[in-house]
């Protein structure tokens, strides 16, 4: 028995490109890294970001997580607005693979996380 693949799904952030928040929030913290890591946990950044991964609207995400935390609605929307600072750069053995199975005709879709 043969299978035909259908499609290869790649996701964005952390497999074809590095993602950290941190790299947008040095800006927001400058000379204060344990100033943002308490920021990340008192908003429990990553799973807030995780919800958005799973397809709620950024919109949505930045307007409850704001509620919950008014006085940083700042940072909070700063990342909405600026979240390309997050990415790091390509993860080249990844971005390699993808090259190949385009080449060979293989149909790929890369998972759209924002919006």
């Amino acid at each position: 028995m043969t299978s035909h693949i259908q499609a290869i799904i790649f996701d964005f952030g952390g497999v074809l490109v590095g993602w950290d928040p941190r790299n947008l929030y040095r800006r927001f913290f400058p000379d204060q890294p344990q100033a943002m890591e308490d920021f990340l946990a008192e908003v429990d950044f990553m799973e807030w970001n995780a919800l958005q991964d799973k397809g709620r609207p950024f919109a949505e995400g930045v307007a409850i997580l704001s509620e919950q935390f008014p006085h940083h609605a700042d940072l909070i929307r700063a990342y909405h607005e600026n979240w390309i600072e997050s990415i790091t750069g390509r993860i080249a053995g990844t971005v390699e693979i993808l090259r190949t199975l385009k080449e060979k005709g293989s149909p790929i879709w890369i998972k759209q996380l924002f919006g």
